[in-house]
């Protein structure tokens, strides 16, 4: 009790007798287990009320006034002829839409495609042009549901991490359909990695373990991974191929699902 007192929660003793003092020794022991579930019970719900509060003070950003300013800004540019500007202030309206207006967790294809096109447009007017996309999807296959916000972490990472240093840097993506499982893919012509890279990515992304090492860039894809895998099953998720100065290729599978 007294080193209970000293703060070792969680701290129980061998039952030895069956007697009144065994009796006791269980009791202590049921107590000093349930203080312990109930100060962790406190940390948790701590913690949540945190993140609550947190939610609370982002949400308190009305989205209207964003839109709002941005609009202003444009037609500034506008006034004064400057139509990058406003191209640029336009397609990051339209990239921010989907995150403030729309609450499903899937969309169609379609959807996904033109957030990336308007992704790509914004990245091009920070980097000069740099990047260029083929996308390869039939009307079928854009009309099938996939979890919103997918595409955009991988392109990210194709970016940022193979196409960065590139004079030009070109994108693909392409759909289809096998049976009941679609295959979405995002290619690029970028720098690559090496087979021990890869295999390691493809574990850790296969057992949803943590992504280190000299493969850590792959933050995106591992959220991604998991939200596919949570969602529909451990049979579906991501696949890396790549080979080192050759580029890389990312896989998405998930099952068919029609609106």
């Amino acid at each position: 009790m007294k080193k209970m007192e000293q703060g070792s929660l969680g701290l129980t003793l061998e039952v030895k007798e069956k007697n009144e003092i065994g009796v006791l020794v269980e009791q202590f022991n049921k107590m000093s287990k349930s203080i312990e579930e109930l100060v962790e019970l406190n940390k948790d719900i701590q913690e949540e009320k945190r993140n609550l509060e947190m939610e609370a003070l982002k949400s308190q950003i009305n989205p209207h006034f964003i839109y709002n300013t941005l609009n202003m800004i444009k037609w500034m540019a506008v006034i004064i002829k400057a139509d990058n500007i406003a191209e640029s202030l336009t397609a990051l309206s339209d990239f921010l839409h989907p995150i403030f207006k729309k609450n499903d967790v899937t969309c169609p294809v379609r959807e996904e495609i033109e957030y990336i096109k308007n992704y790509i447009k914004i990245m091009n007017f920070r980097f000069g042009g740099r990047f260029k996309t083929n996308i390869d999807i039939s009307g079928e296959i854009q009309d099938l549901m996939v979890l919103r916000f997918i595409l955009q972490p991988i392109v990210e990472n194709a970016i940022n991490h193979g196409l960065i240093e590139q004079n030009e840097g070109i994108i693909s993506i392409e759909g289809y359909k096998k049976d009941d499982v679609l295959f979405i893919s995002v290619s690029d012509n970028g720098r690559g990695m090496t087979e021990d890279q890869v295999y390691e990515l493809n574990q850790a992304l296969m057992e949803g373990t943590e992504i280190t090492g000299s493969i850590s860039k792959g933050i995106g894809l591992k959220n991604v991974n998991r939200r596919i895998k949570l969602h529909y099953g451990n049979s579906y998720g991501l696949m890396i191929q790549s080979k080192k100065g050759e580029g890389s290729k990312v896989l998405i599978k998930i099952p068919v699902v029609r609106k």
